[in-house]
């Protein structure tokens, strides 16, 4: 199925036309949706080669959303796994645009094999660096390995499988929030914090399917 992107393309053409040829644009993708009849990783790739043939700078992969929250999940409880890297590999092979690869990098060797082995460009850090904001000096001074990030519970399971991907991408929110307060980001596997965090921010929204699944 032949996908397209004339929002996208017409956004892109008119950031390029206020900023000039040599203000660098990127662009962030998922690699899939994850979902039956939705955004599959051919549709991805259509958009890529028609994004490169305009000139963008920077192709971004990611992948997921609130009903197959992929980002926010991994591949397992414990993986160190970047999510997407086998498509971001496949993809830089077929194009001549630099890839950037977001999710799942834990430790530094995984960032660092990740670039080593041709598999992306660049590496992309969300969580980890919610968690340790000075992670990129503690890489550069030798004093970073790996980071566990916190695997929250409200201590009831039926409500952690309805809530746990929308909570936690809510403790990251609550952490950033700290940040800019300030405040160091507190480390804590109590789910409730960002629940009621959620709550006040949002609302009953909060709770909503789509926010929860």
């Amino acid at each position: 199925m032949k996908i397209e992107c004339v929002f996208l393309v017409e956004i892109y053409q008119g950031i390029r036309q206020t900023l000039g040829d040599d203000f660098p644009i990127g662009l962030k993708i998922n690699s899939s949706d994850f979902q039956p009849g939705g955004f599959t990783e051919d549709n991805s790739l259509q958009v890529i080669k028609r994004m490169e043939s305009l000139g963008i700078n920077l192709i971004e992969i990611s992948g997921g959303n609130y009903a197959s929250p992929k980002m926010s999940t991994g591949t397992s409880k414990n993986s160190n796994d970047a999510f997407f890297i086998n498509y971001a590999k496949k993809i830089k092979d077929l194009i001549h645009v630099p890839v950037g690869l977001t999710g799942g990098f834990r430790t530094q060797s995984s960032m660092e094999n990740a670039v080593a082995d041709g598999d992306t460009n660049m590496v992309g850090i969300g969580r980890p660096l919610v968690l340790l904001p000075d992670l990129p000096n503690r890489i550069f001074n030798g004093s970073y390995a790996t980071v566990n990030l916190p695997w929250l519970t409200t201590g009831i399971k039926s409500l952690d499988k309805t809530i746990g991907p929308a909570i936690g991408n809510s403790y990251y929110e609550q952490q950033m929030a700290r940040i800019a307060n300030d405040e160091k980001p507190k480390i804590s596997t109590n789910a409730w914090s960002p629940l009621f965090y959620s709550l006040r921010v949002q609302g009953l929204a909060a709770l909503s399917p789509k926010r929860a699944k």
